[in-house]
């Protein structure tokens, strides 16, 4: 089973590694919104391969901090 848009989806995917943070949020969520609209689309052959790039993308996230920085840090996954 295809979709056009999940077609759209990964070539847009393929190209993740340029977007800014915010940019990939907003991919992923459009994603996620056209899945929950239409469920059959998680039968393409290419969603699980756009759920890999998001997630590769996301691995290579890098975040620096200054140590000279007095500041609290707080990271959840929550």
């Amino acid at each position: 089973m295809h979709f056009v848009e999940i077609s759209e989806y990964y070539a847009e995917s393929c190209h993740l590694d340029e977007a800014t943070l915010d940019s990939i949020s907003r991919f992923s969520q459009k994603v996620a919104d056209f899945v929950a609209a239409t469920p059959l689309a998680k039968q393409d052959p290419l969603y699980p391969r756009i759920l890999t790039n998001i997630q590769n993308t996301c691995l290579g996230l890098q975040i620096t901090f200054d140590p000279n920085w007095g500041g609290i840090i707080d990271i959840s996954d929550k």
